[in-house]
C-alpha cells in the first residue's frame, strides 16, 4: 500500500501555489482605476473654435485705454485713438511731446514688443508678429483652464480637454446621458465674459437714434441698445477700464445682503 499518492501531491501543490497567488488580489483594496471612455460610457464629443482675433482685439482695446489715460496724466494731447485688429493708431498733436510719448509707448510696453511706426505727427502701434502668436497660444491654454474649471464646477469625473489643431479644443464628458445634462454642460462651457466700462460720447450721443453702426465706428464709438430707455446709447469704443486692469475680482455681499462684483485694478 503506497502511502503517498503522487496525484494528491501534484494536486495540493497547485492548490496551495494558487491559494498563494490569489491572496495579494483578494487583500487588495486599492488600486489604478480604469477609465471608461466615451465608446463604453457613451457622453458628450465637442469641438470648439477659440476666436483668438476677438483676444488679440481685446489686447489692443486695453492697450488703447491705457495710452489715453496716461496721455491725459502727463499732458500729451493725442487725438483720434483708434483700435483694429490691425492694433492702434492716433496722432500726436503737439510735436515737443514726441520724447515723452515715446518713453509713455515704452512705459506700457511692459514684457510685451512693439512695432511703432512714425509717419509726421501719426503714429501706429501694434504686436510683433511673434508677440501676436504668443497671445493666441496663451488665448488658447487660458481658454482650457476655464473650462476645465468650470466642468469641475458641473461635477463630471473625468473630463477631457485638450487642443486640437491651431485653434481649436476637443471637450470630452463621458457620462452624459440624458438631453438636460448635455444643454447644461454646453451653456456651461459656451458662456463668456469680458469686462469693459465705457464712457458716453456726450458729443454726439445726440445723433444715436438715427445714426447707423458704421457712422458711429467712423466716429470712434459704438452703438448699444438702452434697455431702460428704450432707444439706444452711443459710447465710445476705448473703454476707460479693461478687464485686463484687474488683479482680483469676486462675488460679495453688500448691506443689502445683495451679490455685487468687488473687484481691484492693477494701479
Amino acid at each position: 500500500m503506497k502511502l503517498f499518492n503522487p496525484r494528491l501531491i501534484v494536486f495540493i501543490c497547485a492548490l496551495l501555489l494558487g491559494v498563494g497567488f490569489s491572496v495579494p488580489s483578494l487583500l487588495e483594496t486599492k488600486g489604478p482605476k480604469i477609465t471608461l471612455g466615451l465608446d463604453l460610457r457613451g457622453g458628450l464629443n465637442m469641438l470648439l473654435g477659440v476666436q483668438t482675433d476677438e483676444a488679440l482685439k481685446n489686447k489692443y482695446l486695453s492697450l488703447a485705454s491705457a495710452l489715453e489715460y496716461n496721455a491725459k496724466k502727463q499732458n500729451i494731447l493725442l487725438k483720434d485713438i483708434k483700435s483694429s485688429l490691425e492694433g492702434i493708431s492716433f496722432e500726436l498733436l503737439d510735436e515737443d511731446e514726441a520724447k515723452k510719448l515715446d518713453a509713455l509707448l515704452l512705459e506700457l510696453q511692459g514684457h510685451s514688443q512693439f512695432e511703432i511706426k512714425k509717419e509726421a505727427e501719426f503714429y501706429s502701434v501694434k504686436l510683433t508678429p511673434l508677440e501676436q502668436e504668443e497671445l493666441r497660444k496663451n488665448t488658447i491654454l487660458q481658454v482650457i483652464g476655464i473650462i476645465r474649471n468650470r466642468l469641475d464646477q458641473f461635477g463630471l469625473a473625468e473630463p477631457v480637454v485638450i487642443q486640437q489643431g491651431r485653434e481649436e479644443i476637443s471637450v470630452q464628458l463621458p457620462g452624459i446621458k440624458t438631453l438636460e445634462e448635455e444643454r447644461r454642460a454646453k451653456d456651461l462651457i459656451s458662456k463668456s465674459a469680458h469686462l469693459q466700462m465705457m464712457a458716453v460720447d456726450e458729443e454726439h450721443n445726440k445723433d444715436a437714434m438715427t445714426m447707423t453702426d458704421l457712422e458711429a465706428q467712423k466716429l470712434g464709438s459704438v452703438l448699444l441698445s438702452d434697455a431702460e430707455m428704450g432707444g439706444k446709447i452711443l459710447l465710445k469704443a476705448i473703454p476707460i477700464l479693461d478687464g485686463e486692469m484687474l488683479t482680483d475680482a469676486k462675488v460679495v455681499y453688500d448691506q443689502n445682503n445683495q451679490p455685487v462684483v468687488s473687484f481691484t485694478l492693477d494701479a
